[in-house]
């Protein structure tokens, strides 16, 4: 009797692990709560755009004036996709030539151009485009005055930062009422210059110079305040000279180069990536020689215009009157460079680099 007891307690045993084993094969695993994907990473914001205010000199009407700096704006914004952007305001809207400089260095303005000379005193290392050493046209000389740059670096713009220089097209005396045919013509008249250097320049040809900026030229010659001007003919049609001019004595062999820039105030050049800045430096260079260019075909279109308004002439000097005005030109040089040696500039090196680089230059066209 206790033997079947035991036996039946063993069976009872042995069910129970059985339907539980079943019972734990057959109960349902819960599945995994599926794994969330995460959020996705918001795009980075576009950096902020910089918007950088230029002070240009010319109006908008001055091909060789408006379209480099066109240029020069878009294809900032075009390289720097969209981080830069170029506002102008031609015309010198936001400070007068003789202004724009220090416009620049205190922020009135983030870039500016002007021709150096309008700053008397300021600039006296780059007189060197002042002084008559004769120039083939505006791409030649703004080369040359770029690579002059490169090369002595003046400390006399160390406050700003360059984006390019660029020279006009060769100077020439326009008169109003009496040609130049001699030199001695030239006695009495009142001429028109734009600087120290160009002063001594007419001064040697025995005129007496008066300086004025570009826009008040007009005003000057049709009200008689000036018998002439020392000016290139790319100018004439933008400040319509050629309603006034009736004489133009080609001097371009011994004519100087006025240089102009394109400064930029060096906290607004500071904010651009280091990228940036190398992008405005090289589109800056592009810009100058597309200026260049410009001014040769403009010199071409505005002499043709001024010969097409009734009892116009353009003179060419007679080779004993060339010999004169070189001769003049020649005393203005040894003069500047006295000058400047004595002030401490190695202005004989100066000269001879820049007679090099015109050289070159005139053999790269």
């Amino acid at each position: 009797m206790k033997r079947l007891i035991f036996c039946l307690l063993i069976l009872v045993l042995t069910m129970g692990t059985v339907v539980t084993a079943c019972s734990e094969e057959t109960t349902p695993v819960p599945a995994p709560a599926p794994t969330q994907a995460p959020a996705p990473t918001p795009a980075p914001a576009p950096a902020e755009q910089i918007v950088l205010s230029y002070n240009k000199m010319g109006p908008t009407v001055q091909r060789a004036s408006q379209e480099p700096a066109e240029y020069f704006a878009a294809e900032v914004e075009k390289r720097t996709e969209g981080r830069v952007k170029i506002e102008l305001y031609p015309n010198s809207a936001l400070a007068n030539p003789q202004q724009t400089y220090e416009a620049v260095l205190n922020g009135v303005s983030d870039i500016g151009e002007s021709q150096a000379a309008y700053t008397a005193g300021r600039f006296p290392a780059t007189q060197i485009s002042e002084i008559p050493l004769g120039y083939n046209n505006s791409w030649v000389g703004s080369h040359a005055m770029t690579d002059w740059m490169e090369h002595f670096k003046p400390t006399e713009w160390d406050k700003t930062v360059t984006m390019y220089m660029f020279v006009t097209t060769p100077y020439l005396i326009g008169t109003v009422n009496k040609p130049v045919r001699k030199v001695e013509d030239l006695k009495g008249m009142i001429i028109r210059s734009s600087g120290i250097a160009s002063d001594e320049y007419v001064k040697a040809l025995g005129a007496t110079p008066r300086a004025f900026p570009v826009t008040e030229v007009y005003e000057a010659l049709s009200k008689a305040m000036i018998d002439g001007m020392l000016m290139p003919f790319e100018a004439y049609p933008a400040f319509k000279f050629h309603e006034v001019v009736k004489y133009a004595t080609d001097t371009s062999f011994s004519s100087y180069a006025g240089a102009s820039y394109v400064v930029m105030n060096k906290a607004s050049y500071s904010k651009l990536s280091p990228q940036d800045q190398q992008i405005l430096l090289e589109v800056g260079y592009d810009t100058m020689d597309l200026r260049g260019r410009i001014f040769v075909e403009e010199s071409t279109n505005a002499q043709e215009l001024f010969l097409s308004q009734p009892e116009r002439e353009l003179i060419t000097l007679a080779p004993e009157e060339v010999a004169k005005v070189q001769a003049a030109a020649n005393m203005v040089i040894d003069g500047w460079i006295k000058e400047k040696t004595a002030d401490g500039f190695p202005a004989q090196e100066y000269v001879d680099y820049m007679r090099a680089r015109v050289e070159y230059w005139s053999t790269q066209q």
